[in-house]
């Protein structure tokens, strides 16, 4: 195949659209749609291989595999462990863990499905995620491994030209499932092969099926591409539904540029764009790291943000002529060669080094003891993962987790803000035997009897509810919930003023709910015990003892969070809510801001007690302060205030 100038050109565009929108998102909030247009390049690109190879006799897997390997791999690995080195150098322990996690998962081109697992690309928990970006890279990897097979079995079945028709409507069947999913499970439509595969088809219709277009349509034809790109780039923003019907803009423009075929357009084909489209694989390994150290650090500035952009054209230019054009390995290894060759060992040594990192819980003794524990505090509930539900996967009511004790008298009802206190909770029963029933799902507000479909969780706490109601051993009850998430939306509270992001009627029906579900569990528990809300962080609170910890600070005492100043403003509407609500006798309101905070500041850390592990939820530490009054309770030492 030839050198095609417009769809190197494509790429420069595409690579800088992403860049710019990582960046800085206010710059280009619709960036995130040049992945996109990579996919439909890679799908042009590769069926051209693929058909072309056939036709001519020559086309092996093993061949195709090793010339995508050798593409990808060597300048992949070279972020991957720079990424390590890096991370050693600025990661708490947990993180460098998680760091560990995904270098293996990247460099196995399993990525996709690790963060598929975890967080939404565009929640606040993916931004300190290193290598994040290359879940793109294993849905192309992923592609290209099936792909082949599946048109050498649509050829061997139906013919060259009853293939390329398979191929389409394989395509056609992978957007409805998209569609279906971005809006039934948009973690899965969002990182899945399956719902990402059309557009990489999309690419391939237009080898497939050339338009002969005269040669005065060709210019339009681009134009009016280039148009929807630049169109999607500038008036989609995270909030839409993605990948779905609105993908079909930036993957349309894309086709009709490659369609339109003009390799002397000066929009395309100028000396900046042509080197830049060569660099751009390189330049968008490199960014996204930068990125993430840049804000470790607190280098968010324009100015910072803007040479970070330089940085990362800089460093992929030399990634580009040191590593993509230098390291060329054999491309017809077959046997024994096939499993010692570079691309593979490579691999493998990416991968081991990642799972010895996670392995080893992030290397804790290259920091002294004075700091060291309290990194260590630093962690959620070892049962955070095993019993809490997610979108992706919900634990039904019935099916709830029950710890740490075989008597069971106690539930815990929320969202993922209620787990830790459920460990906490059950560790202080342990030793009476008595046991926990914890409840949770992410991201839920309080939407109990809704009928609307108020939010997602809905069905599973109406259901919640009514599980632990029938239980006649739980006489207790805690409940707890991000209200301030549910007020406000996701954010640090740096970039938010205290005004609401949610509707009105949104938040008297979130009130609302909140007190029929406090008054019908109160109806049929002996107690039920309310928290009120807790403080959020500016930033995860690795970074903020990473940070601490490069200035000179050997040892935490008290770290400055938020002021309390700020965070009473933001909460006022919810503790006038309580204050003003009459509940039953047997529930009580406790207000952990003591815990937090004093008279004018909320801390991060205090007196060297770790109060979160990220940048809102508790930490274990912090879970036991909180629940001082009910352990007091519970050890008949007190009664509550």
């Amino acid at each position: 195949m030839l050198f095609k100038y417009d769809i190197n050109g494509l790429r420069a565009y595409a690579v800088l659209a992403v860049v710019i929108f990582h960046f800085n998102k206010d710059w280009l909030p619709g960036g995130f749609i040049g992945v996109d247009v990579f996919f439909v390049i890679s799908g042009y690109l590769m069926t051209g291989i693929i058909f072309r190879n056939i036709d001519l006799g020559r086309f092996t897997l093993s061949n195709f595999y090793l010339a995508r390997a050798n593409r990808i791999i060597p300048a992949l690995s070279v972020v991957c462990v720079s990424t390590l080195i890096a991370g050693l150098a600025l990661l708490a322990p947990e993180e460098l863990k998680t760091l560990g996690k995904h270098i293996a998962y990247s460099a196995s081109f399993l990525s996709n499905i690790a963060y598929q697992n975890e967080a939404g690309y565009f929640d606040v928990a993916s931004h300190d995620k290193w290598l994040l970006h290359t879940w793109s890279l294993s849905v192309e990897w992923q592609f290209y491994i099936i792909y082949p097979l599946i048109i050498l079995l649509f050829r061997k079945l139906f013919g060259d030209q009853g293939a390329k028709t398979s191929v389409l409507i394989t395509a056609v069947i992978s957007l409805i499932l998209c569609v279906y999913l971005s809006y039934s499970a948009e973690f899965d439509a969002f990182y899945d092969l399956s719902s990402r595969a059309w557009e990489m088809m999309a690419g391939g219709a237009a080898i497939l099926f050339p338009l002969q277009l005269k040669q005065s349509l060709c210019k339009v034809t681009e134009s009016f591409g280039l148009l929807l790109i630049l169109m999607s780039a500038f008036l989609l923003n995270e909030n839409d539904t993605w990948p779905g019907l609105y993908t079909l803009a930036p993957v349309t423009g894309a086709w009709l540029v490659i369609t339109a075929n003009q390799q002397k357009s000066f929009i395309t084909n100028n000396l900046v764009i042509q080197k830049l489209g060569s660099w751009s694989y390189s330049i968008y390994l490199w960014h996204w790291p930068i990125f993430v150290i840049w804000k470790t650090i607190g280098m968010t500035s324009t100015t910072w943000l803007l040479t970070g952009v330089t940085l990362s054209i800089l460093l992929g230019y030399l990634s580009y002529t040191l590593i993509e054009q230098k390291i060329r390995f054999d491309k017809h290894a077959k046997g024994m060669k096939l499993a010692a060759h570079p691309t593979v060992i490579i691999m493998a040594l990416t991968t081991t080094l990642g799972l010895c990192i996670e392995s080893s819980n992030g290397f804790p003794n290259r920091f002294p003891s004075s700091v060291r524990d309290t990194f260590l505090a630093v962690k959620p509930s070892p049962l955070r993962e095993q019993c809490h539900s997610k979108i992706k996967y919900p634990i039904a009511p019935k099916d709830a987790c029950t710890y740490l004790g075989d008597n069971i008298t106690w539930a815990t009802l929320g969202d993922s803000h209620v787990i830790e206190l459920s460990y906490a909770l059950a560790e202080s029963l342990k030793e009476k035997n008595e046991g926990v029933r914890h409840y949770s799902f992410s991201g839920c507000v309080p939407s109990y009897k809704q009928e609307n479909g108020f939010n997602k969780c809905t069905k599973w706490l109406n259901l919640a509810v009514e599980d632990l109601n029938k239980r006649e051993s739980i006489d207790s009850v805690l409940i707890n919930f991000r209200y301030i998430r549910a007020f406000y939306g996701t954010g640090v509270p740096s970039s938010n003023s205290a005004k609401p992001k949610t509707s009105e009627a949104q938040r008297i029906q979130m009130l609302w709910s909140l007190k029929e579900m406090i008054r019908d569990i109160a109806s049929t528990k002996q107690h039920v015990y309310v928290m009120l809300p807790i403080p959020d962080l500016t930033e995860r609170m690795p970074n903020i003892l990473s940070n601490n910890y490069k200035i000179g600070e050997l040892k935490f005492n008290d770290i400055k969070g938020e002021s309390r100043a700020y965070f009473l403003n933001r909460s006022q509407p919810l503790f006038n809510f309580f204050a003003e609500t009459t509940f039953a006798d047997n529930v009580t309101l406790i207000d952990p801001t003591g815990v937090f905070c004093d008279e004018k500041t909320c801390y991060a850390v205090r007196n060297e007690v770790p109060l979160y592990f990220d940048d809102d939820h508790p930490s274990i530490a912090a879970a036991k302060l909180m629940l001082a009054p009910i352990i007091k309770t519970i050890n008949n030492e007190d009664k509550i205030f």
